[in-house]
């Protein structure tokens, strides 16, 4: 990656082709009156559950330039509610593998047993996986993996 620095100033960068500054860059770099020099970026791993990329400094060195990224932490309500979203969208496509929304509906109507039991096993454990969302600490938080969370029911077959 590389960069367009001008009087200590990067002004545009990552524009390459194998390894190598672009013949664009090369002559944005005439044009500018900057020169070309290697760029690194920073990023910390950040886990994206609770935190994510914030601002980010630059270094411009005579021969590179230094993108140092921040890690803001995201608050833990956020996280909470955002897992508890992550929750209901993972109960909404396991009950719509068990039966399609008119099929439901027809359970509803013309009661079905089997339907609506396997409906409820699935609402009944969301209820609870959002019950313990509630309860879990930040660190439980950041690891709790909701699509293979163990209390979710187990759906022999889907009905068409």
């Amino acid at each position: 990656m590389y960069t367009i620095v001008k009087d200590g100033v990067a002004i545009c960068g990552a524009s390459e082709i194998d390894g190598k500054p672009t013949e664009e860059m090369k002559r944005e770099a005439e044009r500018t009156g900057g020169k070309i020099v290697e760029a690194k970026i920073n990023k910390p791993f950040i886990n994206p559950r609770i935190q994510m990329h914030g601002q980010y400094s630059t270094i411009v060195r005579a021969d590179r330039v230094d993108y140092n990224y921040s890690v803001v932490e995201i608050p833990t309500e956020a996280v909470r509610q955002n897992i508890v979203a992550e929750s209901k969208q993972e109960a909404e496509k396991r009950i719509l593998a068990i039966a399609p929304i008119w099929k439901q509906i027809n359970a509803i109507a013309d009661p079905d047993l089997e339907i609506t039991a396997k409906v409820k096993a699935v609402r009944d454990a969301s209820n609870a996986l959002e019950d313990e969302i509630q309860a879990m600490d930040r660190d439980g938080l950041a690891v709790l993996a909701v699509e293979v969370w163990s209390g979710w029911p187990e759906v022999s077959k889907t009905i068409q």
